[in-house]
């Protein structure tokens, strides 16, 4: 019928031979391998930089055999957004949703993925409710999940059990950083290519202190708090420890810089970059006070590049909400060029 995986480790091979077919609650030692490909094979080429570096990390995981508790323990976030539910026929993985706490009452569904074989078969849908269940049940008032905009299958399934649309969010990349030169001395930046105008002078300084009271309210003006999706930059090193994210940094040759745009003892813009060693496509993050939009955008997206001058030459990717129109004229002035939409959905259990 389908295709087997075409890796597994001997281990989760193993557990595969002995799982029941069904619906069956994800398990990180039994499943883990099998969901990595599934994943890999169900999502192909949408998966951005970001998501091959997790799935990286993952394999690395799932080879680890008994070493993989200590590992799951280092490793930053590397499980994040692997509970839930998988399916299993004729003993092999062939479907998975993951299920993930996103705040206190918002819970967040994601890697809804079936193998090709099996679609069209309720499957996804089963595994859905499953998931809606555990929510409920674990005190959810709205789950968020996001969703290709062109996948008109997967969104019929979300809407019909109640999901509408919040908002978007598109993935913006530079074809390289080898031709990135340094911004005028001083210091302003064009609002578009061959622009006239130029944009007022905001000053952009290293962003200090990234979990203090500042970050966590730009955080909530912005809607980033318990939004669906992975975590973003400036949301995931918010709440990461020193310790760890020194690790996590060295884990993946890389070197994150924080920047700020700071007025009147709040933060109005923050952004981090991730630059890497080994030819990975770089990141950059941008988070804008909705109040501030239009004002700051083309400087600190000057300044993120700024810090990838001189590093291996590789794309450049971020996104952009589909609410943040400057952001993406400001991204598409730098030579950013889109590349796919994910619509977010959200689903209310309760009153709002």
């Amino acid at each position: 019928v389908g295709r087997a995986p075409a890796r597994t480790s001997v281990g989760a091979a193993d557990h595969m031979q002995r799982a029941p077919d069904g619906l069956l609650r994800f398990d990180v030692r039994r499943d883990l391998a099998a969901v990595i490909e599934l994943l890999e094979l169900g999502f192909g080429d949408d998966l951005e930089a970001r998501d091959r570096r997790w799935l990286k990390d993952l394999a690395a995981l799932s080879a680890a055999g008994p070493l993989m508790n200590v590992l799951l323990h280092i490793i930053p976030g590397a499980v994040d957004g692997l509970g839930g539910f998988v399916w299993y026929d004729a003993g092999r993985l062939i479907a998975n949703a993951s299920l993930l706490r996103a705040g206190p009452d918002t819970w967040v569904i994601a890697n809804v993925v079936t193998h090709p074989s099996y679609r069209r078969q309720g499957i996804a849908g089963r595994l859905m409710d499953s998931a809606l269940d555990v929510a409920r049940a674990r005190g959810a008032r709205r789950i968020q999940l996001q969703v290709r905009d062109t996948n008109d299958a997967a969104k019929t399934l979300y809407t019909g059990l109640g999901f509408g649309p919040i908002g978007s969010s598109t993935l913006y990349r530079l074809p390289s950083s080898a031709a990135l030169a340094p911004s005028s001395e001083d210091g302003r930046t064009r609002t578009g290519a061959g622009a006239d105008e130029v944009a007022p002078i905001v000053t952009v300084r290293p962003w200090r202190s990234p979990g203090d009271a500042r970050t966590t309210r730009l955080l909530a003006r912005a809607g980033e708090i318990g939004r669906a999706g992975p975590p973003s930059l400036v949301r995931g090193t918010a709440r990461r420890g020193r310790l760890k994210g020194r690790l996590d940094d060295w884990l993946h040759s890389r070197t994150r810089h924080r920047l700020a745009v700071s007025t009147d003892g709040e933060h109005r813009a923050l952004a981090v970059v991730d630059a890497y060693e080994y030819g990975n496509a770089h990141r950059l993050d941008i988070v804008v006070d909705p109040s501030w939009r239009g004002r700051v955008e083309p400087q600190i997206v000057r300044a993120c590049l700024d810090r990838l001058i001189g590093v291996p030459p590789a794309a450049v990717e971020t996104d952009a909400t589909g609410q943040d129109g400057p952001l993406r004229a400001a991204l598409e002035a730098a030579g950013f060029v889109p590349v796919r939409t994910l619509e977010r959905l959200e689903l209310w259990l309760g009153g709002r």
